[in-house]
């Protein structure tokens, strides 16, 4: 009897909360969930380069010159984390390698989302179900193209989300995604164009 019981409470509490049968809850963070303005997993404000090999293990961080994904940008200290993986990170020092100053996740197969389930290779209609609606996107003939303008949006905060630019674009659809102005999710040019999340860009110093 008391067998039967307590097996029919622990199957009603995985059906109430399937993401901890899974391993997937979002809500509070986790090993591979984003909290914008507050953690990349196991990174927080607080944390310094010379701690990632203590939290991450010695084998899995890589440290060297990376290139940031923004063409303008210099290459810069920094490290590779779990790299060529679905985990794989790229964090980014400043102050002499003192201190954090990015968090990026941009592999194509990554495992990282943000606790509001934003995740690499989203499209723009799961996108916009997320942040409620169509969002502005910066013109991708600008520095910085294909960046979602709803930073201060309470499932971003402050996170900078960017958008994988197709290539074999119509001209007349490339002309209005390059045009230098930004432009909605919800024109027809972005819908044929089939957007999707590349970057995942957290700045720790925000």
């Amino acid at each position: 009897m008391n067998r039967l019981y307590f097996a029919i409470v622990a199957a009603t509490l995985l059906l109430a909360a399937p993401g901890l049968a899974t391993g997937t809850a979002l809500a509070g963070g986790g090993e591979l969930v984003i909290v914008p303005g507050k953690s990349f997993g196991k990174i927080t404000p607080a944390t310094k380069p010379a701690g990632l090999a203590g939290l991450f293990g010695k084998k899995n961080v890589r440290t060297g010159m990376l290139q940031p994904p923004h063409g303008d940008f210099p290459e810069q200290n920094g490290a590779v984390v779990f790299e060529g993986t679905p985990k794989e990170f790229e964090v980014f020092f400043e102050d002499g390698g003192r201190r954090i100053q990015w968090v990026i996740a941009a592999r194509e197969n990554s495992a990282w989302r943000t606790d509001a389930g934003i995740h690499i290779g989203m499209d723009l209609a799961a996108l916009e179900k997320v942040l409620g609606g169509p969002v502005a996107i910066s013109s991708f003939g600008t520095d910085g193209g294909g960046t979602v303008l709803a930073g201060k949006h309470p499932a971003l905060r402050d996170l900078i989300v960017r958008l994988s630019y197709p290539e074999d674009l119509p001209a007349e659809d490339g002309a209005k995604l390059e045009g230098g102005e930004p432009f909605q999710s919800s024109d027809p040019a972005a819908r044929r164009a089939n957007l999707k999340v590349s970057i995942l860009w957290w700045d720790i110093r925000r």
